[in-house]
């Protein structure tokens, strides 16, 4: 009997350590079955970051920003929950995030294109929208006038390239020809140009003065034409007492 009550201490140690292992093993099964039961939503999830890419790739802009509004809605946390655990969802929306970014320099490039009126519209539509997102992970906010200032510089700034290449295939062997053709190109371009922004962000002026992004853009192209013409126009000079 003695040695009975001398081994029951242990005995009870051990069935200790055996049912804290059992509550383990319990506990794990119980995550493993809910990746079990959710395997279907848990794969759609991981998918977004690359569904999101396809788009991109595919110039499906409009679906694009659906799924970045709808990862957006969904990765949003209680701010009285500590986030830093929820490693997959940190983890998704920094991918969504990334993908935005890509998305945004896509939509930028094709502002350096040859574009009618209405992509341009619908182009600068896409990034307004986008960018609302992209504003609420960034470190510092930016007001609506510090915003339309940006966007007008980056609009004009993408046009601009578009612009310098069209003259780029224009032979220079004959210099009259050259800068009448030009001439011509610019004409169309410049007017082209402004009433794509002129439709965009409107043709108002601020505080009373003409709209600065704008009237930056038209000294500067004004400036470089005249500096082209008058290096030209020596050639044109010269050929003229050749002959």
């Amino acid at each position: 009997m003695a040695k009975i009550e001398t081994v029951i201490p242990e005995l009870q140690e051990h069935i200790n350590e055996l049912h804290k292992d059992v509550v383990d093993v319990v506990a794990k099964h119980g995550e493993i079955q809910y990746v079990v039961d959710h395997y279907l939503q848990l794969t759609e999830l991981l998918e977004i970051p690359q569904l999101l890419e396809a788009c991109i790739l595919n110039e499906l802009f409009d679906s694009a920003l659906d799924i970045v509004q709808l990862s957006n809605e969904m990765f949003q946390t209680d701010e009285s929950v500590d986030a830093s655990h929820n490693v997959i969802v940190n983890c998704l929306m920094r991918e969504v995030m990334e993908m935005a970014r890509a998305m945004r320099e896509r939509l930028l490039q094709k502002l350096r294109e040859d574009l009618q009126l209405a992509l341009c519209v619908r182009i600068v539509g896409y990034l307004r929208r986008l960018d609302t997102f992209l504003m609420k992970e960034g470190a510092t906010a930016m007001g609506s006038l510090e915003y339309e200032k940006q966007l007008k510089e980056e609009f004009l700034a993408c046009r601009n390239v578009w612009l310098s290449s069209l003259s780029r295939g224009i032979s220079s062997s004959d210099p009259y020809q050259y800068i009448v053709q030009v001439i011509d190109i610019k004409r169309t371009s410049w007017f082209d140009t402004v009433t794509q922004y002129s439709a965009i962000f409107g043709s108002e002026n601020v505080d009373g003065k003409a709209d600065p992004p704008l009237c930056r853009w038209a000294t500067t192209t004004v400036a470089d034409f005249i500096h082209t013409l008058m290096k030209y126009a020596c050639y044109c000079k010269v050929e003229l007492y050749e002959v």
